[in-house]
């Protein structure tokens, strides 16, 4: 065979096309190795550097297949043995490209779930981050083999529509516990309750969050019990939350004193006890509100305010002890309930 046959022949011209390939994915891996990864790591985030690193080999693998694609491209098509190959190659290739989208993918999010974690005190994100991670593979790789399937011209709609209707299944036998974990997600997105803060719930129970798991949230009362409350019953409520928007908090006291006593006398006697009152702001100035002529009593309002909701009971106390003691002091009758009859002769 002459020279210019030789060069002529699709073999020896795909030959020469995988060599080609070959040594410039080794290329590749040395601009690679010196001088991208060399840039990434000037750079203050590690982000990049995880990305060039873990993608590196896939990508020289994923010259080599293209290459060896267009150089069977260039053979003829009629060999079925050609023809198995090329097919082959595709399903490497597609295969090959799903990896790295799948690393690209993981590290993004594994960096986006640390920087979430910072902001968040729940173990929820220790729980669904790793979750949420590992079911995005699972779905890429399904979608990967579902491609790659579809190039050997196999019919994939009926393993779509299994996986459909098995996806239903699973959702009607797990609803309660996917509307729990979804429940938890939406507290820790909205901010609702984090762990330490002192929550009211709709059944009149308060303590303080413990934690905000996957299917429950931990609630320690007051008196020391433990509640373990669903998510998705949490989510659906009313929450008062006595840590947000801030830790400040009023106190609010009310009593009565005996008709008969000076309104102005009472309000000057009260504010001079709240003013004294260690715990009290002074911006917003204390309050004492007269409310109402009930039955027995004239009802008052004594109100207040402090830095730190953790200290508004011995905060109440120190207030309510001290209001008594004025008003005794000041000869302020303090009413209790009283009925007068008027008897018929």
């Amino acid at each position: 065979m002459e020279f210019t046959e030789l060069l002529y022949n699709e073999y020896v011209i795909s030959g020469l096309i995988v060599l080609f390939f070959v040594v410039f994915s080794r290329l590749f891996a040395i601009l690679v190795e010196k001088t991208i990864i060399a840039l990434t790591r000037k750079t203050k985030n590690t982000i990049d550097d995880e990305i060039v690193e873990e993608t590196k080999s896939p990508l020289t693998w994923l010259i080599l297949i293209f290459g060896i694609r267009l150089a069977l491209e260039y053979l003829s098509a009629e060999n079925q043995i050609i023809d198995i190959a090329q097919k082959i190659d595709v399903s490497i290739f597609l295969f090959i490209l799903f990896i790295i989208a799948v690393k690209v993918i993981d590290i993004i999010l594994r960096h986006w779930a640390k920087a979430f974690s910072r902001k968040t005190r729940s173990s929820l994100d220790n729980d669904i981050l790793p979750l949420a991670r590992k079911s995005i593979k699972v779905t890429l790789y399904i979608i990967a083999a579902l491609v790659v399937l579809s190039t050997w011209g196999i019919d994939v709609t009926g393993a779509i529509a299994g996986l459909g209707i098995a996806g239903i299944a699973i959702g009607f036998a797990v609803k309660d516990s996917l509307a729990n974990i979804f429940g938890g997600i939406s507290l820790i997105l909205d901010g609702a309750i984090k762990r330490n803060d002192v929550v009211l719930l709709n059944s009149g129970q308060q303590g303080t969050v413990l934690d905000v798991g996957l299917r429950s949230t931990k609630i320690k009362t007051f008196d020391n019990e433990l509640l373990v409350v669903p998510n998705g019953q949490i989510a659906n409520s009313i929450i008062q939350n006595f840590k947000l928007p801030n830790l400040q908090y009023r106190v609010n006291i009310k009593f009565g004193v005996e008709y008969g006593t000076k309104v102005e006398k009472v309000e000057k006697l009260i504010l001079g006890v709240l003013d004294k009152i260690k715990p009290a702001l002074k911006d917003p100035a204390p309050q004492v509100l007269f409310l109402e002529m009930a039955d027995f009593s004239l009802n008052f309002s004594a109100r207040f305010w402090i830095d730190d909701v953790s200290e508004r009971l011995s905060a109440k106390v120190e207030a309510t002890t001290a209001i008594y003691n004025a008003l005794n002091k000041a000869k302020i009758g303090i009413p209790f309930p009283t009925r007068t009859l008027f008897v018929k002769k």
